[in-house]
């Protein structure tokens, strides 16, 4: 797997050194810091990343992203995709999302400042293979590493498994106006945990979020997020897991 890193390394130079079109580079960037309140003296960044999307033809993509806070390569892979009638299939071969993430926001997206426990004890990321199907109303993906991990989402309905690891569900429901946008998940893996989400728009970048995670132990994140740009964010949330109030300032570019 190291030589196919490496394979991937060149190929995006390559096409970095010989792009002559604009639409064959993107470039983008995110942060996040944490801010002390009430009373807290520690701050940092919980990651600063930096990432190139290289298309040196139409089917394919070459993604490389680093935290530079980490000091750790988040992806590196090749994705060559091809439409069949109505079905678009993808082959990405690198370190790239497990399909179980995706049904995660990324770090750049997350409007909360933490993850639901269902995604503890799953794999983040992998590096291997991973096969997709996408179709109008659903999407399959399949990634093999050291496990296999597999997810299928059809409307708002996902069902995901890894090897070795557990199984769970995660449902998106329909919002309904201002006051509910739904968002429930069930994961057996470590523990049965069940988490539920909902937000409240204020207007159309304030958001008042609150998340309880239930499982051996019944956690709650509570509190406000503004987008002050796209995908740039400043929270502040009370989370009942480490009785602490949280603050984070976001930020993101691409061009």
């Amino acid at each position: 797997m190291v030589t196919v890193l490496v394979m991937v390394g060149f190929l995006c130079f390559s096409t970095i050194a010989t792009a002559d079109d604009n639409d064959k580079l993107k470039f983008y960037g995110f942060a996040a810091f944490t801010v002390p309140v009430d009373g807290q003296e520690n701050h940092e960044f919980k990651w600063v990343r930096l990432g190139v999307k290289a298309y040196p033809s139409d089917p394919m993509e070459i993604v490389f992203e680093y935290d530079i806070a980490k000091s750790d390569m988040k992806f590196a892979f090749v994705r060559g995709h091809r439409e069949l009638g109505s079905v678009e299939y993808s082959l990405l071969v690198g370190k790239f999302f497990s399909p179980v993430a995706y049904f995660y926001s990324g770090p750049r997206a997350i409007r909360l400042t933490r993850w639901p426990t269902t995604l503890s004890g799953y794999s983040v990321c992998q590096t291997g293979l991973s096969v997709w199907a996408k179709g109008d109303d659903w999407t399959a993906r399949i990634g093999h590493s050291e496990t296999v991990t597999t997810a299928l989402t059809y409307h708002g309905f996902s069902l995901f498994w890894e090897e070795g690891i557990g199984q769970g569900a995660i449902v998106k429901a329909f919002a309904r106006g201002r006051w509910l946008h739904p968002y429930i998940g069930y994961s057996d893996s470590e523990e049965k945990v069940v988490f539920v989400q909902n937000y409240f728009q204020f207007q159309h970048n304030l958001r008042l979020y609150f998340q309880a995670d239930f499982g051996d132990e019944t956690d709650y994140l509570a509190g406000v997020n503004w987008e002050y740009a796209e995908n740039s964010f400043a929270k502040l949330f009370y989370d009942t897991a480490d009785d602490e109030l949280h603050a984070e300032i976001t930020f993101a570019f691409s061009f």
